[in-house]
């Protein structure tokens, strides 16, 4: 899902990873070299930003920083040379909605019941399954245990009440908690602090992620969701 924002052309989204490979390949001949230079080098400064983050004590702040960097410096990139985005089509994120998202809850009607349960069913299956798979995949690298019953109760609470605001199917994201578990968040309150920061960029601040380059969003999600694949374990395998 990310690799289109670095290679620069889009990708037809595909549940099969042979799939999304051939499809990479039949689309080479439109490959965005500038989107490839600039999203490689911002996903080497964001492992060599962590790693000297590791390393060194005093510097142990660049670690949680690095993406906010790469988003502020990218931006600037962006709006201070148009040609990227003009004659080298480098794509930024643009218009963002502001606002709260309207009521949906005068929209119910028991009538659809029958024909939006089979997709709501199986996306909660998929959704559920996406939350325990991060879940577990996190709970063994910091030893400790996910509880299904309590996932499953937040992802129910959390799907109620976005139901009341035209939200998407709520789930775990691999990517987002990535990010979240690459910046070093320990408990749930970071999930308060996003919730807070998510309500202040839609009311105020969407202006300020219109020239937010699109490759660096991906730097910054490859570059956390790479330490969470077991290599090891698939060569054991």
């Amino acid at each position: 899902s990310q690799l289109k924002y670095i290679l620069g052309y889009d990708l037809p989204k595909s549940q099969f990873v042979y799939e999304t490979i051939w499809n990479i390949i039949q689309g080479l001949s439109g490959i965005n070299f500038m989107t490839v230079f600039l999203g490689l080098l911002f996903l080497a400064y964001l492992i060599a930003n962590k790693k000297i983050a590791q390393k060194y004590r005093r510097l142990k702040m660049m670690g949680p920083l690095g993406p906010l960097v790469a988003c502020v410096v990218g931006s600037l990139l962006i709006l201070a040379a148009p040609a990227l985005g003009e004659e080298f089509h480098v794509k930024y994120v643009g218009y963002i909605p502001d606002g709260i998202m309207p009521l949906s809850i005068d929209n119910f009607k028991l009538k659809h019941i029958s024909r939006v349960m089979p997709t709501a069913m199986s996306s909660c299956l998929i959704g559920y399954m996406e939350s325990i798979a991060i879940g577990k995949n996190l709970a063994s690298k910091h030893g400790y245990e996910i509880e299904a019953g309590q996932e499953m109760l937040a992802l129910g609470i959390a799907n109620i009440v976005g139901s009341v605001l035209s939200c998407y199917p709520v789930t775990g994201s691999f990517s987002r908690s990535a990010v979240n578990n690459n910046t070093g968040a320990l408990t749930q309150f970071s999930g308060v602090v996003t919730a807070l920061m998510m309500f202040l960029t839609l009311m105020v601040l969407t202006p300020a992620f219109y020239w937010l380059p699109k490759f660096a969003l991906a730097a910054i999600v490859l570059n956390s969701v790479i330490p969470l694949v077991a290599f090891g374990e698939a060569k054991h395998l």
